[in-house]
């Protein structure tokens, strides 16, 4: 009960008891507090994604499954038909980068990702709620998902990895323009 009640363990209804992943519970929290307010940390975020889904690109296009690619397809499709009906639900890109991690079949990579997941679904969100709101950004990541499918699609690593960069680099550069306004905020590095 005293584990519990520190978050440490989690009851299942119906029976049984599991431990949390403490080190998830420990820097989740008050990372997700800083991006709500600080454009440095966003970005700061978006640049170590950058490091792990540019990876995870080329290896998902070598080592998917026709089911994971098929997948990725439904939730580009539903992207596709969002951006016709003027919606955006950011739950269904992270759905398709979470989608890219888990054709990687990695184990290790993908704990390390499901340990960011959260960080990165509220990065999603307050890239499409603050920054990516003009209807000529939507698009173009849209194409950039397009792109990044259809390389993993077609098993072809050097594009599914250089989709991915021009992605996650776009990502950083509008974030270092519009949300961190400081001198040094175009320190980025394209990755």
């Amino acid at each position: 009960q005293i584990l519990e009640l520190q978050g440490m363990l989690e009851s299942i209804k119906g029976g049984g008891t599991t431990v949390k992943n403490i080190a998830e519970q420990s820097i989740r929290n008050p990372i997700e507090v800083i991006l709500e307010d600080d454009g440095q940390s966003l970005l700061d975020l978006t640049e170590v994604r950058a490091l792990m889904e540019v990876w995870a690109a080329r290896k998902a296009a070598e080592t998917r499954t026709d089911q994971e690619a098929a997948r990725m397809l439904d939730y580009l499709l539903e992207m596709e038909q969002d951006f016709r009906t003027y919606e955006i639900r950011p739950e269904i890109d992270v759905k398709f980068h979470m989608e890219i991690a888990s054709a990687t079949h990695n184990v290790i990579f993908a704990h390390l990702f499901e340990s960011v997941f959260q960080l990165i679904t509220r990065a999603i969100e307050l890239a499409r709620e603050k920054v990516f709101l003009d209807r000529d950004d939507q698009r173009l990541i849209l194409q950039h998902h397009r792109g990044i499918y259809e390389a993993i699609n077609d098993r072809d690593a050097d594009r599914a990895e250089t989709a991915m960069r021009t992605h996650l680099n776009f990502v950083i550069k509008e974030f270092s323009t519009r949300l961190v306004s400081s001198p040094d905020a175009v320190r980025h590095k394209n990755f």
